[in-house]
């Protein structure tokens, strides 16, 4: 089975980075950016999942992701999105986010909620 990469879009370098080794340590490729415009280039090879921050610099996290649910290439792309306030929870869902983690996080909520996620079978939505 090939390993699974995650993209880590958060703009706190030591946010990121915690994430990057924590996911590592379970066997994941783990890309990190500050702003998620890898994203964009739909040349490039989408991951198998997307960490994303809700506020980047001068971006909004839920906005990214509705953009990624519109885009035939990135659409099937589970995204969870993160931030430091509860607000957000529904407003995430509703951009298309199959989860949220908030900020700070247990380092096994994050861990469980990404491998339920890249599980085989998983159905968005669903209780597995």
């Amino acid at each position: 089975m090939s390993v699974k990469t995650i993209l880590v879009a958060d703009d706190n370098e030591a946010n990121a980075e915690v994430i990057r080794l924590i996911l590592e340590g379970e066997g994941y490729h783990v890309i990190t950016s500050p702003d998620a415009v890898e994203l964009e280039n739909t040349a490039s090879t989408v991951p198998d999942l997307v960490l994303l921050d809700i506020k980047l610099p001068g971006r909004d996290g839920k906005e990214i992701c509705r953009q990624l649910k519109q885009n035939a290439h990135t659409q099937h792309l589970p995204v969870i999105l993160m931030t430091a306030t509860n607000e957000h929870r529904e407003p995430a869902i509703a951009a298309g986010a199959v989860d949220f983690i908030l900020k700070p996080f247990e380092l096994q909520e994050l861990v469980e909620k990404v491998n339920k996620v890249l599980m085989p079978g998983y159905i968005p939505g669903g209780e597995g």
